[in-house]
């Protein structure tokens, strides 16, 4: 597979043409690790290929950008907003040790979604025609430069935010992953492929990042009672009484598997009526887009379905009304008029991620490459939707006055 990828699909009708940018973050930081942990893969973004069987090989490293005036000093700008700015500094670097050039196994979701990112980043290639620069990274500016990692620190924060969990730095991630592998029982010395150790350090930065929780202590404790008391234990780690570790035995392989055909996309149910209630639905709302029902052979599903879309539903998927609200500011603050509503609302699945939440409101500025900062806004609630967004245009206009304000400053 090209180094190259991709994430993210077209918005609802008027949405901006744009990537999900809360799916494009989701999957940079997940991208490094078995499981779906969030774990940040280095000091920043890394320069990665993927090969055939899902396993993405890390090579370099990327570096923070730094500049310097080509005007003379005469802009009266910082470097970093000189319109004749100069690069001062190399895009990457080496891994930080000869470990951390490591093979690293990507679950079938995960590849499933960089898919789509490729065939996005594919549609810009072909818009930015002879603009396009291609020097093989994963997540790219439209013109195929590399991405400026101060963004990644506002896009963990709302991560956090949206999943109600106490704030912390993007780094304590990697804590995490390594502490969820200890739960998972997963071997030290693939922990440390994992985790980019090299031999001879490996176990102080495992005493360093895994930590001992309710979990492990509780395996333990019921292994020794399962030798002194000759007590059941149970085979596989468990978090909060669900056990992880190998599934259960598979279904037999004669059921068969209803599919929802939504256009392109394909929707796994274990009773019909489910698959035909949402082909019914989907046509209705969507009278332009072809829907039916597919019959597979559970087995031939398992091993041919479409990848990140095997898991078979035993109910009906989440759907729900979901208001959505963009603007757009020039570096001083000015309103830009992007030629799309301001406001809008759709009918969202819960299988598509870039326009459905079913949060009541959420919403993040983004600085894009060009210096703008983009304000959005979506959620359940209508009327939070609408103190947020005034909320997210002040934050907006004031980091587009005040850029090193919130981290996007070019001075380190």
């Amino acid at each position: 597979m090209a180094s190259c990828l991709a994430v993210g699909q077209g918005g609802g009708e008027g949405m901006p043409a744009r990537l999900s940018e809360d799916l494009l973050c989701q999957i940079r930081h997940r991208l490094p690790h078995a499981g779906g942990l969030p774990l940040q893969p280095g000091p920043a973004e890394v320069l990665a290929s993927l090969a055939e069987g899902g396993v993405i090989r890390v090579r370099r490293g990327r570096l923070r950008p730094r500049y310097k005036h080509g005007c003379g000093d005469k802009c009266g700008r910082k470097p970093g907003y000189c319109p004749q700015k100069i690069s001062v500094r190399r895009e990457t670097k080496d891994t930080n040790s000869s470990a951390g050039k490591r093979p690293i196994g990507v679950p079938e979701e995960l590849m499933s979604l960089l898919r789509l990112h490729k065939q996005e980043q594919d549609r810009e290639r072909v818009l930015a025609r002879d603009l396009w620069v291609e020097k093989g990274y994963v997540f790219t500016s439209p013109t195929g430069e590399p991405l400026n990692p101060n963004p990644d620190f506002h896009r963990w924060k709302d991560l956090l935010r949206a999943a109600k969990v106490r704030d912390g730095r993007l780094h304590d991630a990697r804590h995490t992953a390594a502490t969820v592998l200890l739960i998972l029982g997963v071997p030290d010395t693939v922990v440390d492929a994992i985790m980019g150790w090299e031999p001879g350090k490996s176990a102080r930065m495992r005493r360093r990042y895994q930590h001992l929780t309710g979990p492990v202590l509780q395996q333990t404790a019921a292994k020794i009672g399962g030798l002194l008391w000759g007590t059941p234990v149970p085979s596989r780690p468990s978090i909060g009484g669900v056990f992880l570790g190998p599934p259960q035995s598979p279904a037999p392989a004669d059921l068969k598997v209803y599919v929802a055909r939504l256009g392109e996309r394909r929707i796994p149910f274990l009773r019909r009526e489910h698959a035909e209630a949402l082909v019914e639905q989907w046509g209705g709302d969507r009278r332009e887009h072809p829907a039916e029902v597919e019959e597979w052979d559970r087995e031939k599903w398992e091993h041919n379905g479409p990848a990140g879309a095997r898991t078979i539903r035993d109910r009906m998927p989440d759907r729900r009304v979901v208001f959505h609200a963009y603007a757009l500011f020039a570096p001083g603050g000015e309103r830009l008029n992007t030629g799309i509503s301001e406001q809008w609302s759709v009918d969202a699945w819960e299988f598509e991620s870039d326009v459905y939440t079913d949060l009541a409101v959420r919403w993040h500025t983004t600085r894009r490459p060009g210096q703008e900062v983009e304000a959005q806004v979506r959620g359940t609630d209508k009327d939070a939707i609408a103190a947020a967004f005034a909320e997210a245009c002040a934050q907006a206009v004031d980091g587009a006055r005040n850029p090193s304000k919130y981290g996007d400053s070019d001075e380190w």
